[in-house]
């Protein structure tokens, strides 16, 4: 056992200005013997900020059960989802979803340190949404269509709108698919009820992928929802679709007609849009394949989806096209227009 022992001779060597001393004499003090010296622990790194961007966001839309809740700091929960309830879902206090369709909580709760440093929603966030989703939308390049010619499959009353451009510009998806290039015309605050919106478009020979030229419209792009028809790039399949809850498109809910491979064509697309009677229309118009503009499909409220347009609503138009290969080779659009159509 350690003894508790008194020494209170001191005898010590100092150093002050240059000068050495001794110093020595008697004191009084005691020393107490407490124990071995304890290891301390040095303090462990600053644990940095999550800065990395995640592989994947999940699905993350806007909706009646989504929220916009800013941030973690305002109390995310994680939860199991209902269907399937093997994957997880970040909410917000009010129970409102803010990211589905995670595979784990691991992964949930890397979102939320990611989003307590980084701005919520991420851009280029869903399936739909370009990397920069708000800009830049550029004066539109082609030629307008001619009004009364046969650029619309309709009459027209001579009226018109004016169409701004995006891209080509990347778009990235948070599924973790590969990135596309991108190219979109948009039309907006369109006071029509009865409208045709036609492009010509010359499809390169090489493309990535099969997709589609897709025109959108009766509707609104955020809020009403609206409608999503098309025709395959590979095949030629027209298609009537849906997209009642950006981003999420049904693609092809009614099928029309097949017309083959597009690539390397000049091709004449349009869509019609009745805003009273939510019928709407695919045509298309192929040098050598059709006898000038062809109806490929139509339906009323293709699906059973009716747009949630309030009296005095203005819709929109969009054509979009993705999958091409190479950034400076892009489908080239030669002429646009969105009409309204004379009755």
């Amino acid at each position: 056992m350690a003894q508790q022992t008194n020494d209170s001779n001191v005898r010590k060597e100092i150093t002050l200005g240059g000068m050495v001393y001794i110093l020595e004499g008697t004191v009084d003090f005691k020393i107490t013997p407490k124990g071995p010296i304890e290891p301390t622990t040095p303090p462990g790194p600053e644990v940095p900020p999550v800065t990395t961007k995640p592989d994947s966001f999940g699905t993350i839309k806007e909706g009646k059960k989504w929220s916009k809740n800013p941030g973690p700091s305002t109390g995310w929960g994680i939860k199991n989802m209902d269907n399937p309830s093997t994957k997880f879902k970040i909410v917000a206090p009010d129970g409102l979803n803010i990211i589905a369709d995670l595979d784990s909580e691991k992964e949930a709760n890397a979102l939320i340190e990611y989003f307590k440093t980084n701005v919520f929603p991420p851009k280029g966030n869903d399936d739909s949404v370009p990397v920069d989703p708000d800009g830049p939308l550029e004066p539109s390049t082609g030629t307008p269509t001619t009004v009364g010619g046969a650029d619309y499959p309709y009459e027209s009353t001579g009226n018109t709108v004016p169409m701004t451009q995006r891209g080509v510009t990347q778009r990235n998806y948070a599924s973790g698919k590969p990135s596309d290039w991108t190219i979109e015309k948009n039309a907006k605050g369109i006071p029509f009820k009865n409208i045709q919106a036609a492009f010509t478009i010359k499809v390169p020979e090489v493309w990535e992928h099969n997709d589609n030229l897709s025109i959108k419209g009766l509707g609104q792009h955020m809020g009403s929802g609206w409608y999503d028809n098309g025709i395959s790039i590979y095949e030629g399949q027209s298609c009537l679709g849906k997209e009642e809850d950006h981003p999420s498109t049904q693609l092809c809910v009614v099928k029309g007609k097949k017309y083959g491979d597009l690539r390397g064509k000049t091709v004449q697309v349009a869509s019609t849009f009745f805003v009273d009677t939510f019928k709407t229309e695919f045509w298309v118009n192929i040098p050598g394949v059709t006898q000038g503009w062809d109806k490929a499909v139509e339906g009323t409220a293709p699906g059973g989806f009716k747009p949630n347009l309030k009296a005095g609503d203005k819709t929109e138009v969009q054509l979009r096209i993705d999958g091409f290969k190479e950034k400076d080779q892009p489908p080239e659009i030669v002429k646009f227009g969105v009409s309204e159509i004379k009755v």
